[in-house]
């Protein structure tokens, strides 16, 4: 049965999270397109919004769940009213993005990736992105890391790039990004504003720069980017699985930065992990998914079964809309088959079919001796996103163990079973999900799996070059002795 859930689940985690990754990078200036792309009339470009708009409607399980309707409507029409001269789509998806941005929910959205011819071809040309990896703290970008040749600091802020504020740039940004929360529309403009500053703006190459230190004096440097390949290497890191020991503390920390690759790949490297944590005797654990964005959600209760064989869920009913565009769907399409077999045995309730989930047994471990018995912790930010955030749901509300951080990025009550729709003049593709997913427990309806500790974001603690979670985990240990 609860492989059975699984797979259930992993029907739209997969896909949900790899259009996720996409979805950060929706914006394709005019400058980057093709010469002679084709215009679309005013007639086209309308035709085309209101069928998106009457979509979303039909479609959303819970569309104003996070959203006010009045406000969300009236957008609607002023974008429509802007739709005075023909457009090429580019310009169109920019028009677009915000309005399914305004959701809040990161399933939802204008669906444009890295694989876009534009951004090949500047890749197979060596052109180069902004060299930091930097973070939005307080409506502020902060500089985390220096990639490239020239070093700034860890903690300095900047205010322009290329004679632009920041604080434009950034609000430009987090208003057509999606996601669940402001945190978490935060966390994906930080890991991918180097992309971003190329997608949105054309910035390549050089970069002229306004920065403050600590001592708030303001200067300037002009600096060359990083080649795409070496931003991938550091924004994206591999393996996907690490382990670091601290021997004084007895600690040893697991990080996976992404739920990718086999199950049977992955239980080989956590065997090898806490071999060597049980030959090292360590007695506190703590599994870092401060940066993982999803993937496989079984690969998560592969690792939770290390920690205890006792059933557990991260969500306990599904509810799939049964709404005229999944009744309209082609006979073979994936979720019209869904939808047929719910029809069969799941509970009607108004316009929707649920179906309720019971916790069923975990992985069982090929070497038992394996287990951990000592005290566990979770690491968890707002990039803690979808199988991510499923993995937090379960070790809060089976208490598995302590949480650190910041809340996850995601709703408790997550959407899911997303489905695409083609726009038919533009070719523009939109993003929708058709599902929710109870969650197996909740917080008063905070967004996020809220930490047992709560550690906020500082650029006090950027600048000292802390681990802040990872001190407080120190410190928490340091006073259990």
């Amino acid at each position: 049965m609860q492989q059975k859930i699984e797979k259930t689940i992993l029907s739209f985690i997969m896909r949900k999270y790899l259009l996720f990754l996409l979805a950060l990078a929706f914006y394709s200036p005019l400058q980057s397109q093709p010469a002679g792309e084709k215009y679309f009339t005013v007639r086209e470009l309308k035709e085309d919004m209101d069928s998106l708009r009457l979509w979303l409607k039909l479609t959303h399980p819970k569309l104003y769940f996070h959203s006010d309707s009045v406000r969300t409507e009236k957008k609607w029409n002023d974008a429509r009213r802007k739709l005075i001269a023909p457009m090429k789509k580019a310009g169109f998806e920019k028009l677009l993005s915000p309005l399914l941005a305004q959701y809040n929910d990161g399933h939802t959205f204008i669906d444009i990736g890295f694989d876009s011819p534009e951004f090949q071809d500047f890749s197979k040309n060596k052109g180069k992105l902004f060299p930091f990896e930097t973070m939005v703290v307080d409506r502020q970008l902060v500089v985390k890391k220096s990639w490239g040749e020239g070093k700034l600091e860890a903690g300095v802020i900047i205010d322009q790039i290329n004679n632009r504020k920041t604080s434009e740039i950034v609000k430009e940004l987090t208003s057509s990004i999606p996601g669940d929360y402001a945190e978490n529309v935060n966390a994906s403009v930080s890991r991918l504003f180097p992309f971003l500053l190329w997608k949105n703006y054309s910035w390549k190459d050089s970069f002229d720069i306004v920065y403050r230190n600590a001592d708030g004096k303001q200067q300037s440097l002009r600096i060359n980017g990083i080649t795409t390949d070496r931003w991938f290497a550091m924004n994206f890191p591999r393996p996907n699985w690490t382990l670091q020991l601290y021997p004084e503390q007895k600690l040893a920390v697991i990080e996976c930065t992404s739920y990718q690759g086999s199950t049977a790949r992955v239980q080989q490297v956590l065997d090898s992990f806490f071999t060597i944590i049980k030959e090292n005797k360590v007695e506190h654990l703590a599994f870092d998914l401060r940066r993982n964005g999803g993937g496989n959600s079984y690969l998560g209760n592969i690792f939770l079964s290390y920690l205890t064989q006792k059933p557990f869920a991260a969500v306990v009913s599904k509810s799939l809309r049964d709404s005229r565009v999944l009744n309209q769907l082609p006979g073979d399409h994936w979720l019209k088959k869904d939808l047929e077999r719910a029809r069969t045995n799941w509970k009607q309730q108004g316009e929707y079919l649920v179906n309720d989930f019971a916790p069923d047994p975990v992985p069982g471990l090929r070497d038992t001796s394996l287990g951990f018995k000592g005290k566990f912790y979770l690491l968890t930010s707002a990039r803690t996103y979808s199988s991510a955030h499923m993995t937090a749901l379960q070790v809060k509300c089976y208490r598995i163990g302590t949480i650190i951080g910041q809340p996850t990025g995601e709703d408790l009550d997550l959407t899911g079973e997303i489905i695409e729709l083609r726009l038919p003049n533009t070719q523009v593709v939109a993003v929708c999900p058709t599902a929710e997913y109870k969650a197996a427990c909740h917080n008063n309806n905070k967004l996020g799996v809220q930490p047992d500790h709560f550690v906020p974001l500082s650029i006090e603690t950027i600048r000292r070059g802390e681990d802040a979670e990872l001190k407080y985990l120190f410190d928490m240990i340091k006073k259990r002795k």
